[in-house]
């Protein structure tokens, strides 16, 4: 039984070491990924009016539905790009914008920047929650520029509390994937990385 054990463990190898390099590949890189995602949320918007505008509709319709399944698309609450409505309002706009800008802006000073408290996250989320809350119950009417600047708030802050964390998760990643490779180097079954 434990020979079955040992030569099946030995059989399963292979594939035990093609997982561990990817997720240490992308424990590596995930920032990048993140920021290309982020870029991709934060262009998108402005890349559909212009698409519809040069004459592809169909694109640009399929793409602003699927936008839709994450903002309201009030057109009263979003800008006009190209004669075209942006497929996000003014608040989710400011929100993936600010998103890139944090994740570029955390590539740069990862190193140097300590993570946000919770507190401090709740601090720069509650603006856009006052302003979101009060005009969703009729108590007033928002305006673009404090949609910007309260979703802006919101992203910074959030991605302020949670890049550094992941960062650190990432990092520790890294290093059981290391621990394992090192020791399989050292059991003379090759170089993992």
């Amino acid at each position: 039984m434990a020979e079955s054990a040992a030569g099946n463990h030995v059989k399963h190898e292979p594939l035990i070491l093609r997982i561990d390099r990817k997720i240490y590949t992308f424990a590596r890189h995930w920032l990048l990924v993140f920021n290309v995602t982020a870029f991709f949320f934060a262009t998108m918007p402005i890349i559909i009016p212009l698409l519809a505008s040069q004459g592809y509709t169909s694109l640009a319709s399929w793409l602003h539905m699927s936008f839709g399944l994450m903002c309201h698309q009030m057109p009263e609450r979003s800008f006009t790009l190209f004669g075209e409505q942006m497929a996000l309002c003014h608040r989710m706009s400011a929100i993936y914008g600010a998103t890139f800008i944090a994740g570029i802006g955390y590539a740069i000073v990862r190193d140097r920047l300590p993570p946000l408290s919770f507190r401090g996250m709740l601090f720069m989320a509650a603006p856009m929650a006052i302003d979101g809350f009060t005009q969703l119950f009729g108590l007033r009417e928002s305006v673009w520029e404090l949609r910007l600047l309260t979703g802006s708030l919101f992203a910074l802050g959030v991605m302020w509390f949670a890049l550094p964390r992941l960062d650190d998760g990432f990092r520790e990643i890294r290093t059981v994937v290391e621990t394992r490779f090192k020791r399989l180097v050292r059991e003379g079954r090759g170089n993992p990385l």
